[in-house]
């Protein structure tokens, strides 16, 4: 990591703001740099975006690079639909449309995870554990390096929910037995009642997601998720409950990704209508205590948010060709827009975008 990076940690505090942050800083499961990996699903690739001047973009020569190609590659990608990383700086890519979870690590340092051993499937539907996905959406990572994928069923057999993935036997995917499990089991009658699409770990330890249910009872909205009685799952009475959902005059929205700040704030984009929302719960009760639009722009689809280390926003556009656009966090104003891919190449955009720990640097 360059040494100049502005990051938020306990060592760069006072002891005063220290003892502020305290309850908040493990909400990062790991030290985020501005380095980005950014899924393409026109490419079916994953990309590194890196700011190697530290100018606040990634537009300059050699700050964008092909980190995975999924269309080349040995491991197929149809459409990478999100990331995440393990506490070692491996990353998990999770596609919509071949059903895999692949991790993708660069261990020689030359900036990409293509060579042999560097790229291998963490979870396939030929799992021993019998646990069939057909449309992941979403993922996160939480402190114990459990993996948690937001589901849909797609009609084809699976379920709509939350799902849990650890390796229990550190063998470095999830395919034996008991490494798959629900988390969530979403009952419906009917597919597209739930359209599980993003996860997140929350300031409070615990899990939110965001579901877009088409044409059901099931509020389109941000979920809270409390495992009342630490039974390994939230499929008991209280345990899923409606955390936020846009107001009833809101035409269309559609949620994207949800996250969380520094300063325990949510964001959450709603690329329905090209906003961005922010919530705040200020006593972490669970009760969302006021939300309004942070940021909107016509002619945008905000799919994906991520929070960098010094508090901007980072918002990926799903467009030809695709931009990353970088928010002040205090203020909500655009600081820079950044190509996510050379114009050159016409590609489909960011999909979704995540900022990881520490990855090796090959300068």
């Amino acid at each position: 990591m360059q040494s100049t990076r502005v990051l938020l940690s306990a060592l760069t505090l006072t002891a005063a703001a220290a003892a502020q942050w305290a309850p908040l800083i493990p909400t990062l499961p790991q030290p985020r740099s501005f380095d980005l990996l950014v899924g393409d699903q026109n490419a079916d690739s994953v990309f590194r975006m890196i700011d190697w001047n530290q100018d606040g973009d990634y537009n300059d020569a050699g700050e964008v690079q092909l980190f995975y190609d999924g269309a080349n590659g040995s491991i197929a990608l149809g459409t990478p639909s999100g990331i995440a990383m393990l506490a070692n700086g491996t990353a998990l890519v999770c596609d919509v449309t071949t059903d895999v979870v692949i991790a993708l690590r660069d261990q020689n340092g030359d900036g990409d995870a293509m060579d042999p051993g560097e790229h291998w499937v963490y979870f396939d539907n030929n799992n021993a554990s019998g646990v069939g996905m057909y449309s992941m959406q979403g993922i996160c990572v939480d402190y114990l390096d459990r993996c948690f994928i937001a589901n849909g069923d797609n009609g084809q057999g699976g379920s709509d929910g939350i799902f849990v993935l650890e390796d229990l036997d550190h063998d470095g995917d999830v395919l034996d037995p008991g490494e798959v499990r629900s988390y969530l089991d979403i009952v419906t009658t009917s597919t597209g009642h739930s359209n599980p699409f993003d996860v997140m770990v929350g300031p409070d330890n615990n899990l939110y997601y965001t579901d877009n249910g088409i044409n059901g009872p099931i509020t389109k909205g941000v979920y809270r998720l409390v495992d009342l009685n630490q039974d390994g799952d939230c499929n008991d009475l209280g345990e899923n409950n409606l955390f936020w959902a846009p107001a009833p005059a809101t035409p269309s929205p559609f949620l994207g990704d949800v996250v969380v700040d520094q300063l325990g704030r949510f964001y959450v984009a709603n690329y329905g209508n090209n906003e961005l929302w922010q919530l705040e719960d200020n006593n972490f009760d669970g009760v969302v205590d006021s939300s309004s639009v942070y940021y909107s722009t016509s002619g945008s689809i905000w799919w994906d948010v991520s929070v960098r280390d010094d508090g901007a926003l980072m918002l990926c556009e799903y467009s030809t060709p695709g931009f990353v656009t970088v928010l002040d966090g205090s203020s909500g104003t655009v600081v820079a827009t950044a190509r996510a891919r050379d114009t050159a190449r016409r590609c489909s955009a960011t999909a979704r975008c995540w900022s990881p720990a520490a990855l090796p640097r090959s300068t």
